[in-house]
């Protein structure tokens, strides 16, 4: 699957390029009021040229956001391969601690059914062949 990115429309050399290294461009339109662009990307790149001087921002996103401001087009790939290997490892990290707690899990079960059992065949002794 191709991973999609935001691009400012002052930035279509960044875009092309971009497009070019198999990502999916979704233009980033500065007067959309919905703003509908930012869902489903993993990056906003932005030119930094509209900041609010007042230092308030009014676009929201979940996503990496990458000011290009001074950035050559081939820093701005490597920053996004960088922000996805992070984001890779971090899910690993994440996978590993999930198996490892439900593997936990799964030998407290085992440990706790093996302690039933056990008590559950003591009960059937009487005091003399314990």
């Amino acid at each position: 699957m191709k991973k999609r990115v935001a691009v400012e429309q002052t930035l279509k050399n960044i875009g092309t390029f971009l497009q070019e290294k198999g990502y999916e461009i979704a233009s980033l339109d500065p007067l959309s009021e919905s703003k509908a662009e930012l869902h489903n990307v993993s990056a906003v790149i932005i030119s930094g040229q509209d900041e609010n001087v007042m230092g308030m921002q009014d676009m929201v996103t979940q996503s990496l956001v990458i000011d290009a401001s001074g950035m050559t087009k081939e820093q701005v790939y490597e920053r996004l391969q960088d922000s996805e290997q992070n984001q890779n490892q971090s899910q690993n990290q994440n996978q590993t601690q999930n198996l490892t707690a439900a593997q936990t899990q799964t030998s407290n079960l085992s440990s706790q059914s093996t302690s039933e059992q056990e008590e559950t065949a003591y009960k059937g002794l009487t005091k003399t062949e314990v």
